[in-house]
């Protein structure tokens, strides 16, 4: 059984809002399963090949997964 989940996310867009449906999403299924959420991490703006490794959120994604 699935008792914890954690979202992460990549996007290239710079728009605040591009990843909203995608939490909806996310939060109504941990709901509907009971799920625990242990967190989030969302890096827009990735445009280009490699941008991802640059960016604060990978730092972010390791504690989040230490933390799991």
């Amino acid at each position: 059984n699935i008792t914890k989940a954690a979202l992460l996310l990549v996007g290239a867009s710079s728009k605040p809002f591009i990843f909203d449906a995608i939490r909806r999403q996310y939060e109504l299924c941990l709901d509907f399963f009971g799920i625990e959420d242990k967190g989030a991490v969302l890096a827009g703006r990735a445009h280009d090949k490699g941008a991802v490794a640059e960016m604060e959120a990978v730092e972010d994604a390791r504690r989040l997964g230490a933390s799991v």
